[in-house]
């Protein structure tokens, strides 16, 4: 995530913005049958629609976003 978007989306500062990384998370997953979503336009635009329908974004916002 950039951290701009990061921070306007969910309140994240400056220092939380590292503990984003997924490298703990792939650690924690080592061994599962748990597999991390590939990011794509796809996950990108279920999540811009997710961020609609909960009233973090909107309409105008994402068609801009996602082009």
């Amino acid at each position: 995530l950039h951290l701009e978007f990061a921070g306007r989306m969910f309140g994240v500062s400056d220092a939380a913005y590292h503990a984003l990384g997924t490298a703990k998370t792939l650690q924690a997953l080592d061994g599962s049958r748990i597999r991390c979503a590939e990011v794509n336009r796809t996950l990108v635009q279920t999540y811009l629609r997710r961020f609609e329908e909960t009233g973090r974004l909107n309409r105008a916002n994402t068609l801009a976003l996602v082009g």
